[in-house]
């Protein structure tokens, strides 16, 4: 059976599937948090295609390995077939594809771009998350972690005996690999300033004030504090 001539879904991942006819995305990518394309990464494993799977699994969730132990799977419940003989069993099939390829295995790499770097603050799941899309949007990025290891909740908050940290480390890795404009600070002082990490002082100056004076770090940690509380809280942000 050929699965690349099965309509409205398309196995090119780079084709833009939402301008087929009458195209719906299935129950499972939409109950999924990230949007995973499960329809793809099943078909590509129905194919043989591990790599393609792969692919197809870390486009939008670079820590697939982890998901393929501890995600709650609420794509499961949402699939067609739980109506019928049961849901399609399809966080094993993540972790299936993930330990049948090994830690070994390189997804090819992407190089920067852009001159422009972009800071993130933290090498948990979003802060890494958030490199491989920049990074993979051509910019370079400096992932700051204070910790010694990256992986956040994942390495620091799950046992061992339910999600092995060598688990973690292969996704990282892999991230680390596949995108060479990351580049990974580990023990960063927790104090390390958002205001530090402008290196250019005429940009320090434009963006925030008077370049190298604590006043200037002062007000922008302000206004990120205001912006991060309007955000979460859209009264609050706005009455202080």
């Amino acid at each position: 059976m050929n699965m690349a001539s099965c309509k409205p879904f398309s196995l090119d991942l780079a084709a833009d599937q939402s301008k087929l006819p009458h195209y719906v995305p299935p129950p499972c990518q939409v109950a999924c948090p990230i949007g995973t394309d499960v329809a793809s990464y099943v078909g590509l494993i129905w194919e043989n295609d591990k790599a393609g799977a792969l692919e197809a699994i870390t486009a939008t969730n670079p820590l697939s390995a982890v998901c393929g132990r501890v995600c709650d799977a609420p794509c499961e419940p949402a699939c067609r077939r739980a109506a019928a003989d049961g849901p399609v069993a399809i966080r094993a099939l993540k972790r299936w594809v993930l330990d049948a390829l090994g830690p070994t295995f390189k997804m090819p790499a992407v190089q920067p771009t852009k001159d422009k770097k972009v800071a993130i603050i933290g090498a948990g799941p979003a802060g890494l998350t958030a490199a491989q899309d920049i990074a993979l949007a051509g910019y370079k990025v400096d992932l700051y972690e204070a910790q010694s290891k990256a992986g956040g909740m994942c390495l620091w908050g799950i046992p061992d005996f339910r999600l092995p940290s060598a688990v973690v480390e292969e996704d990282i890795n892999r991230i680390l690999d596949r995108c060479q404009g990351i580049t990974l600070h580990l023990n960063a002082p927790e104090h390390h300033e958002l205001y530090d990490l402008v290196s250019d002082p005429g940009e320090r100056k434009n963006l925030y004030g008077q370049p190298g004076t604590d006043a200037a770090a002062d007000d922008l940690k302000s206004r990120l504090r205001r912006q991060m509380t309007a955000i979460h809280d859209p009264l609050l942000g706005a009455l202080k």
